[in-house]
C-alpha cells in the first residue's frame, strides 16, 4: 500500500468539489495504475490482479476522496477570526478505517490568503484486512500537521501541505 500511495506523490490528477467540500468527481487517478506494476516486477497473474483492485480501491473509491475532502472541509460552520481555533473530526473512508482528530487554528491572512495551521492525532477504527490481497493492518497511530493556504474571497484551498507519520502493523501472508 505504500509504494501505491508514493504513486501519488508527484502526479497530477483533476477534482470537482462542491461548496460544502464534497468531492462529486476524481479523473486522471486510474491512468496512474498503469504504474503500479513496475513497482512489483516479480508478481503472479492472480497476485497482479489483487493488487489492481486494491489500487483501485484505496485510490479511486475512497482514500484519496476522503483526504481531498479533509482538505476542503477546513472551516467550521461559523465565521471565526485571526487567532481563531477549531477542531474537526474526519473519517477517511471505510476501506482505510482512520480517524483524525485535528486541531485548526487561522494563523494570518496575508493578500487575501487565510493560512491555516493544524496538528492532529490520526487513530484506527478497526484492524482490517485487505480482502484482494490479504494483507492484516492493525494498530495505526500517528501525528498528523499541515498548513493551509485558502482564499478569503472564495474558500478556496489555494495551497496545502499535510505531513503525517503513522505507524502500525501489516501481516503479509501471515507474517508481519
Amino acid at each position: 500500500t505504500e509504494k501505491m500511495l508514493g504513486l501519488l506523490k508527484g502526479s497530477e490528477f483533476r477534482t470537482t468539489i462542491n461548496k460544502r467540500g464534497e468531492v462529486l468527481n476524481i479523473t486522471g487517478l486510474k491512468e496512474m495504475s498503469g504504474n503500479i506494476m513496475n513497482l512489483f516486477p516479480q508478481t503472479d497473474d492472480n497476485t497482479k490482479v489483487a493488487i489492481e483492485a486494491e489500487w483501485e480501491k484505496i485510490a479511486e473509491n475512497g482514500f484519496v476522496k476522503s483526504s481531498l475532502e479533509q482538505l476542503f472541509k477546513l472551516f467550521p460552520d461559523s465565521a471565526i477570526h485571526l487567532g481563531d481555533s477549531w477542531n474537526l473530526k474526519s473519517t477517511q473512508d471505510p476501506a482505510f478505517p482512520v480517524t483524525i482528530l485535528g486541531h485548526y487554528q487561522l494563523k494570518a491572512i496575508n493578500n487575501n490568503l487565510a493560512i491555516i495551521e493544524s496538528e492532529g492525532k490520526v487513530k484506527e477504527n478497526t484492524s482490517i484486512t485487505l480482502q484482494e490481497t490479504g494483507w492484516q493492518i492493525s494498530q495505526l497511530s500517528g501525528d498528523q500537521q499541515g498548513v493551509f493556504d485558502m482564499e478569503t474571497n472564495t474558500g478556496m484551498l489555494i495551497n496545502g501541505k499535510i505531513k503525517a507519520k503513522i505507524t502500525g502493523i501489516v501481516h503479509v501472508m501471515g507474517k508481519e
